[in-house]
């Protein structure tokens, strides 16, 4: 249980279906590279998750279900900013990253 709110439930070890027991919200994210999802964080006013593969970073919006997954390799410091509809600002070490969230 994620935030007290978001049950996780690994299909399989690349692939989760988290469901948000406030309002029966219901979004599955996978690895496109069929890579093992090692971490997972609700961000964003519980709206968005953010899920870390071995070399993916993968950002989904529960309310619309639009997902996006980049190459990534964490440091673990990163900073999300969620101020845009659609786009995912990332800052790690000085630099900006972009997602745009979309339907896949």
């Amino acid at each position: 249980m994620l935030k007290g709110r978001f049950q996780t439930k690994y299909v399989s070890p690349s692939q989760v279906l988290i469901k948000d027991t406030a309002n029966e919200q219901r979004l599955t994210i996978h690895c496109s590279k069929g890579l093992p999802i090692n971490e997972i964080k609700i961000m964003g006013h519980d709206r968005f998750v953010v899920a870390y593969a071995t070399n993916t970073l993968i950002i989904a919006d529960m309310s619309t279900g639009c997902c996006s997954e980049i190459e990534w390799q964490s440091a673990g410091n990163e900073r999300f900013y969620f101020n845009n509809e659609n786009v995912c600002m990332i800052i790690n070490a000085g630099e900006v990253c972009t997602s745009a969230l979309i339907a896949v």
